[in-house]
This record gives structure tokens, sequence and C-alpha cells, in this order.
């Protein structure tokens, strides 16, 4: 399996330099060939190597339509490490202004999690997302864009997140709410039911609130552009504590190829208790050779681990430095 994948798409790759880079023939509709890959120089305190390269990202996307404007498909693959198959989305526009999506994919549950990587705007994502984010899901999931408002409504099979098929007869329902008041405001809210209607003993509700704000704003003609987001999560397990993130985030674009950018994360995983919270301090530069196809990041992350009284919190900053390429 992980074989074949790797050879069809070294194959995908070869068609368009064996055909003088002719169109890539389909049998039927359109076939898009798209590619991110992110390599890292990391130096870090917390581990005895404290310098090294990494390859973080190499993927492939394919994607198209087979019915003009009514029938589309994604595909996405990863090929660091074990080659592997992320997403698979067949996505249907037959009633007006509506997508369904049916397949594995990324629910549009938080602001980052649904994001093409390549698009991310620091290195890592806020820690809200690493903690709580369902990531890919089977399922289904309606998309409706309206001029100032956004509905997502989907049906997944749930806990545990990456997975081809269900471990019980449970199923997790989502839901979020974007409002457009502006343009370049985004005001949203969302709800993940985990386990929702549970009925055999031992499966365990685990249930997502949140919500948040994005704003654009270009500040002059010479493409200075101002960036403002933040989000709020609460999480509630059933037989287990309740837990809590957010972050605030900002950045400027001072010039086209330039951009300044910070975020603070706050992450408690059990808020009756104390000393056990993680704030991350993240600043980020950010040079676009040619927008983000062309791109590297420049982060420091100050972590800041709360220690019971007596306890010393471990020294585990990073600097990062990300280079990226996605076509």
């Amino acid at each position: 399996m992980k074989k074949g994948i790797t050879i069809i798409f070294i194959g995908l790759l070869s068609i368009p330099v064996l055909a003088k880079a002719e169109p890539i023939e389909v049998g039927k509709g359109t076939l898009k060939l798209g590619g991110i890959f992110q390599t890292t120089l990391s130096y870090t305190e917390a581990t005895s190597i404290h310098t090294s390269f990494g390859m973080k990202r190499a993927r492939f996307l394919l994607s198209g339509s087979i019915i003009p404007d009514k029938v589309k498909y994604f595909v996405q693959t990863e090929v660091v490490g074990a080659p592997s198959l992320l997403d698979t989305k067949l996505q249907f526009f037959y009633l007006p202004k509506t997508e369904i999506a049916v397949g594995r994919f990324l629910p549009n549950f938080t602001y980052y999690m649904p994001m093409s990587t390549a698009k991310l705007d620091l290195v890592n994502y806020p820690l809200i997302t690493t903690q709580y984010a369902v990531w890919r899901q089977v399922g289904i999931q309606t998309t409706t864009t309206l001029d100032r408002f956004d509905l997502n409504v989907g049906v997944f099979n749930g806990y545990p997140a990456n997975n081809m098929n269900d471990t019980n007869n449970a199923k997790d329902l989502f839901g979020r709410v974007t409002a457009k008041p502006i343009d370049g405001l985004q005001v949203f809210g969302y709800a993940w039911m985990g386990n929702a209607f549970a009925t055999r003993t031992g499966i365990l509700a685990q249930n997502r609130v949140g919500g948040g704000a994005s704003f654009e704003k270009k500040l002059s003609q010479e493409s200075k552009v101002l960036t403002l987001r933040g989000e709020y999560l609460k999480a509630s397990n059933e037989n287990a504590a309740d837990s809590m993130g957010y972050y605030a985030q900002a950045g400027l674009k001072v010039t086209p190829k330039i951009e300044i950018l910070s975020r603070y994360d706050g992450y408690d995983p059990n808020v009756d208790a104390k000393d056990d919270g993680l704030t991350w301090i993240t600043g980020g530069l950010n040079y676009y050779l040619d927008g983000t196809n062309v791109m590297f990041y420049l982060n420091y992350i100050k972590k800041i681990n709360e220690v019971p009284s007596g306890s010393s919190d471990p020294k585990d900053d990073e600097v990062v430095l990300q280079a990226q390429v996605a076509f």
C-alpha cells in the first residue's frame, strides 16, 4: 500500500517531463497537481542534541472537477516518514450557495485546523489547535456561504482522530457560524459534540466549545497589512477535568516581502488545579520570496511551564528557521 502510493506519485510527477510540459490528461474532468515542502533548522534547550535539521512536510495534492461547478475532489498525501493518505474529499455543489463534502478531511473546526499548512502564519499551530484538534475525520460536512454569514454542519466518526473507520456506534456532531460584518473581519463560534448520544457504557462524551475573531486591514498603498487574531476554547470530557486554551496574535506586513508577528498562547489542562498551565510566547519574522509559494519563517518560542512550588521551570525554548516551497 505505502509502496504503491509512492510509485503513483513518482509517476504523476514524471508525466509533465515526459510529455514536454503538455497538460496532464485524465479520463474525465480536470486534474491539478500541487505540493507543499517544508524543511527546518531548529535549536532547542530541551534535548542534549540542541541543533537539528529536519524534514517537516513533503505533501502532494491532487484536485480537480468531474462535473464543472458541480462535482469536485481533493486528495492529499504525506511522504515524510511512512507514505500515507491524508485527505480524500468529494465535493458536491447542487444546493444554492452550499457545498456538501464527504470522505476523509479536516472539518472546519477552529481557525487554523482546516487551513493549508502552506498558509500558516507561524511555524507551529496555536496550542489550542495542537491540544484540541480533531484532525482528519471521516464523515459529511455542509458549508453554506452567504454575503455576511457562513454556516457549517457536520457528522463524523469522531475519536480517535485521524481514523479511517469508526470504533463505536456513537457519532460526533459539529456546528460553526461565521459572521462577516465588514470586509476583513470574521467573528466565529463553534461546537464539537464528541461521542454524541452514546448508548453504550464506556463511550464518553468529549465536547469542545469555542470561538474567536480574525481581522485583516491594509494600512497604506505600500501594502502594509495589519492582522489580528484571537481564539478561546473550552473542553469538557466526561469523567475527566475540564480544560481550556486561548491565543492572541498580531502581525504587520511592513513590506510585500517582510512580515513581523507575535503570538501569546495559553493552555490549562485542568481548570480546577494550580501549577499545571503552559504558556508559549512566539516572535516571528516571515520573508516572502514569492508569496507563500517560496518563503522563510524565523520563530523564537519562549515556553513557560507552571510548576509546583519548589520546582524549577524546565528550559525548553526553541528557535526555528523554516524554508517552504508550495505550488
